[in-house]
């Protein structure tokens, strides 16, 4: 358990920071069930090996070695673009020049999955040895009662900080894998009396007192250009040419024309947040739950710009209004 909280160490450390008061308290025991909840898979997997000592000897600490490399590789997956290992990575993964594309030398690759498989190794014979030399034979009810009682109780306890915290806590809760989705939004409304507005009304909520992560006149401009920034919903990169839009291909001509940029997300709110606050698009829950302000339009204020913002709609959906535009929500 204690290997677990450390490989997501990083992880655990960012979302702690978006909390506040109780929230870290809470959050921080929630994490801790977790974990041991993620144990608790471990022994479940070797359960059926139990019933001859000889094979459970090996297959236990085999099948720790290899859960605990998982979730090692897992980790630097969810540090590096917020979200846990699934079908869609292990595909990519194994196509045909996947390393080059990422810029993972095969031979650096190649030390490091040696490197695991070593260490795993390794562990498997300290897990056996440990077994051979500490293992009981009397089964314990407890066990059972408490492999059951710990996931249990860390969903409700983790869905009645969802229902008070909104979204930033629902984010900071998948920090670890395997969580099974859990809410009680209409069930705490019912015994405490108190409706649940949604998560957009609590990260609006948040918003009206959240101080800015930096603040606006440390940033320094060498030159003031005019800018223009047009944001298209849905527009295919192909209609992008001199036919179906021959006064923008023409401006495109006499500038930079960046051909591989591609969307951050596939959803309006999600690309629109990475497009402002220069993130991941999977980090909005955890930026935008806390009433965090992007710092690009304060500080184009504080350099003397005029802003003006046109929609084709409202962008007054999921909360943006008073989180993404609070600071240019007169300009809207």
């Amino acid at each position: 358990m204690p290997v677990i909280l450390v490989l997501y160490g990083h992880s655990l450390g960012i979302a702690l920071h978006s909390l506040s008061g109780g929230y870290r308290a809470g959050m921080a025991l929630a994490w801790f069930l977790e974990a041991c909840y993620l144990a608790i898979i471990v022994f479940v997997i070797a359960l059926p090996a139990s019933g001859s000592a000889r094979w459970y000897r090996w297959v236990a600490p085999a099948v720790a070695a290899l859960f605990t490399l998982g979730l090692a590789v897992d980790s630097r997956l969810y540090e590096a673009l917020a979200f846990h290992l699934n079908g869609l990575i292990i595909r990519v993964a194994f196509q045909p020049g996947a390393l080059a594309q990422i810029g993972i030398p095969t031979r650096e690759f190649t030390r490091f999955a040696a490197l695991a498989l070593g260490l795993a190794g390794l562990d498997i014979l300290a897990g056996a040895w440990f077994i051979r030399r500490f293992q009981g034979h009397r089964f314990r009810w407890w066990y059972v009662a408490l492999m059951i009682l710990l996931p249990v109780s860390e969903r409700l306890f983790t869905a009645t900080l969802q229902f008070t915290g909104g979204r930033v806590v629902l984010a900071d809760s998948d920090v670890l894998p395997l969580q099974i989705p859990f809410r009680m939004y209409q069930f705490l409304s019912k015994i405490t009396g108190k409706p649940y507005g949604g998560e957009e009304v609590l990260a609006v909520n948040a918003s009206r007192s959240a101080a800015p992560v930096l603040p606006p006149d440390s940033i320094r401009f060498n030159r003031r250009p005019d800018i223009l920034l047009i944001l298209i919903e849905s527009l295919r990169s192909d209609f992008l040419n001199d036919s179906t839009m021959p006064k923008l291909w023409s401006r495109a001509a006499s500038g930079a024309r960046m051909t591989h940029h591609y969307a951050s997300a596939s959803s309006t709110h999600y690309a629109l947040f990475s497009v402002v606050f220069g993130l991941n698009a999977s980090r909005l829950e955890q930026v935008v739950g806390t009433g965090t302000a992007p710092l690009l339009f304060s500080a184009l204020k504080d350099h003397g710009y005029r802003m003006r913002l046109i929609t084709a709609s409202s962008v007054d959906w999921m909360g943006m209004k008073q989180t993404v535009f609070k600071d240019v929500a007169d300009k809207l």
